[in-house]
């Protein structure tokens, strides 16, 4: 059974149906779109898919940094919760998948995010339809990019020094790394962060309908204009359509430590 919302469910099946047409199909427009409209249209668009790509990029590193504190949270309080190695083996095994899978996640989007970026940016500077409205919004783009860029090497930063600190058979985390909980019990903490998680994932199912459906309104706008669609959006649209089941998974799987009964 899945619990993903009725709405979202029906979108996602008519986006899975939409690509697997889209190169059979034959773009519409109203006959009272003329090519300057289509083209104003078309820029809109592709700015839009660039914000979509920031939103399902910053969804993945919150979602990392996620990972992060439930692994330190299973490193110092996992044996007050219950003591039991293999369980913990393979909660770990989850965490560390989940951080991996946001991780492609979020690269692919970053590189996708300053592919796109950088031929706004060209179109502008050769001044194609550049308008101060158009400007202004791309520059808010670039800096929430960069914004984001910056944060996906803190965490490729962190997830190194934990590597390197395993291959030297270090302990993971320092002493005083130790969470604060404050009056929260262990079980508590993590059972809460498991919930953050699991609601982080329901967002993202959410977030990539979003830019899914970007993408094909990018798909269909650029048949109208140029005949033809993007091969590149294309395949960046089939990777995407394939992240829904591992973001269900996700979702699922996190709500379900909660409720796990520890004796």
């Amino acid at each position: 059974m899945s619990f993903t919302n009725p709405e979202l469910q029906t979108r996602i099946s008519a986006l899975k149906g939409q690509f697997e047409e889209i190169d059979c199909s034959d773009a519409h427009s109203s006959g009272e779109d003329s090519q300057e409209v289509l083209l104003a249209r078309y820029a809109t668009i592709r700015l839009a898919v660039i914000s979509n790509l920031l939103k399902t990029m910053e969804n993945s590193l919150d979602q990392i940094s996620i990972c992060f504190e439930v692994s330190r949270a299973m490193f110092f309080y996992q044996n007050e919760i219950v003591r039991n190695a293999e369980f913990w083996a393979e909660e770990r095994d989850v965490n560390q998948m989940l951080c991996s899978n946001n991780f492609k996640m979020a690269m692919t989007d970053m590189q996708s995010a300053a592919e796109r970026l950088e031929a706004e940016v060209g179109l502008l500077q050769a001044g194609q339809g550049a308008n101060q409205t158009a400007v202004h919004a791309t520059l808010e783009i670039v800096q929430k990019y960069h914004e984001l860029v910056v944060r996906f090497h803190e965490a490729t930063g962190f997830l190194t020094e934990m590597e390197g600190r395993q291959e030297k058979d270090m302990p993971l985390y320092d002493a005083d790394q130790c969470p604060n909980i404050g009056e929260n019990s262990p079980e508590i903490h993590l059972k809460s962060l498991h919930l953050k998680s699991s609601r982080n994932a329901d967002t993202a199912i959410a977030l990539n309908v979003e830019l899914a459906e970007s993408f094909l309104e990018s798909v269909r706008l650029t048949k109208l204009i140029i005949g033809s669609t993007s091969q590149g959006t294309s395949q960046e649209l089939a990777l995407l359509l394939n992240r829904f089941e591992a973001l269900e998974d996700t979702r699922d799987n996190r709500y379900g430590f909660t409720q796990v009964r520890f004796e």
